[in-house]
């Protein structure tokens, strides 16, 4: 079976559970190889700093918003 990537934005800003302790969790889940936290660079503002270079399948992918894809 292929292996698959999900990338999770949670915000926990209220919640009395802690970053970690959901990552320790995920990790005792049978189907669960690796998970990384992305902690904040600054308050409020946080990065995706470990999914580089995005890939869709085995093509390196961009991001755009559809008012710059459909711009001519």
């Amino acid at each position: 079976m292929g292996r698959g990537v999900i990338l999770l934005f949670i915000d926990f800003t209220d919640s009395e559970t802690r970053p970690q302790e959901l990552a320790e969790e995920l990790e005792r889940l049978d189907f669960i190889r690796k998970v990384k936290l992305i902690t904040p660079k600054y308050e409020s503002f946080i990065v995706d700093d470990v999914s580089f270079p995005l890939m869709g399948e085995s093509e390196r992918a961009i991001l755009m918003e559809s008012a710059l894809k459909d711009s001519s």
